[in-house]
């Protein structure tokens, strides 16, 4: 492939900071969550999250349906035409599509970091309520919420990087966008049934915050999960931005 002495376009991920509506989710879907466990409690006369205080219930459902479909109309929002003079054949091509691609998956982090924090701060402040309320265990701690919510940005992390990689490997944005929705729901269905991936399957460890909270916690397999998920990230992570680079 040769580029010498013309002009590279590349296609990245779309901005992700673009997201206002999805911070109004964020901030908005604790209360309604609460106004439903309130319901709940009041008509059936239980809680709806026994082993889990209200945050960490909430960050199931973040973790596991609203971040992925954030991460999809992330990877929906458009595409970037990058131009550049250098050939990626060169050194300084090569480092400066690295830190192009590099710069778009670091946006998209923060933006799951942004939405985890905010999401947090909600649900704690629902919570409180809900234990005034009675309709919530008041036994939780701050600290303990946060740590699950920080822990559990590594998975979303790999799926962000994978979701890239799609992009990347697809010429057109929708099939990427399609495949990439189908694989998570497959695999988040094979959670629910005996099948040959197991451990290996990635949309396992989609709520595996809960495992981090357990207080029998097997560290040594943690561990094993935490560096498998990394080697995950990675490899997605470096397959995406060899793609981009060939596309340039």
């Amino acid at each position: 492939m040769s580029h010498n002495n013309t002009e590279s376009t590349a296609s990245t991920p779309a901005n992700p900071l673009d997201m206002g509506h999805f911070l109004m989710i964020s901030a908005l879907v604790p209360g309604i969550l609460a106004a439903f466990a309130l319901f709940l409690s009041r008509s059936q006369g239980h809680l709806v999250f026994r082993t889990t205080g209200f945050p960490v219930w909430v960050l199931g459902i973040f973790s596991t349906i609203l971040i992925p479909l954030f991460i999809l109309e992330w990877a929906w929002g458009g595409s970037s035409k990058i131009e550049l003079e250098p050939s990626p054949e060169d050194e300084e091509g090569r480092n400066e599509y690295f830190r192009i691609y590099l710069a778009s998956f670091v946006r998209i982090v923060w933006s799951l970091l942004l939405i985890m924090v905010l999401v947090w701060a909600f649900s704690e402040i629902a919570g409180f309520f809900l234990s005034i309320l009675g309709a919530g265990s008041s036994n939780h701690k701050l600290l303990t919420d946060f740590y699950a919510y920080l822990v559990a940005l590594l998975p979303l992390m790999m799926l962000a990087a994978f979701v890239a990689l799609l992009l990347q490997i697809f010429q057109h944005r929708i099939t990427a966008i399609i495949v990439g929705a189908f694989l998570y729901v497959l695999f988040r269905a094979l959670v629910y049934i005996n099948n040959p991936l197991g451990r290996l399957n990635p949309a396992l460890y989609m709520d595996w915050h809960l495992r981090w909270l357990d207080p029998m916690i097997n560290w040594g397999t943690l561990w094993q999960s935490t560096t498998y998920l990394a080697v995950l990230l990675v490899l997605f992570f470096g397959l995406g931005y060899w793609f981009f680079a060939r596309k340039g």
